[in-house]
């Protein structure tokens, strides 16, 4: 188990396999727009529709009142897939200890403190 599944909201969601859509950084808030891959537990659950693996929704993952963020990498350009949309590849690494983060994938490598993260409908 992923240890961001120890995180209250996000316990029923597989990051790994979800795209991520947009990262945006604003005053306070750092914000990544998700398809986001949902396991059986979550309320939001659905079997995946024909032809895909996984059940898919598009979610914000939040986190908020972010302070100190350092960009070690910022991706170069999305990926778009064969129905035009682009992508920047998922959240491949996330670490964090409740107040400290650090986060990777092709989009890029950002640390920061913030509250909790919180996962909420688009």
């Amino acid at each position: 188990m992923p240890g961001y599944a120890q995180i209250a909201g996000l316990e029923n969601v597989y990051l790994e396999d979800s795209w991520v859509l947009g990262v945006y950084e604003s005053d306070g808030s750092l914000s990544f727009d998700l398809e986001a891959v949902l396991t059986e537990g979550h309320p939001q659950w659905n079997q995946p529709k024909p032809g895909e693996v996984h059940c898919y929704r598009r979610l914000a993952l939040t986190f908020p009142d972010v302070r100190g963020v350092e960009w070690i990498e910022r991706g170069t350009r999305p990926a778009t897939d064969a129905t035009g949309e682009q992508d920047w590849g998922h959240i491949d690494t996330f670490v964090g200890d409740g107040s400290r983060y650090e986060l990777s994938g092709d989009w890029g490598n950002v640390r920061f403190a913030s509250d909790p993260p919180q996962l909420r409908n688009r």
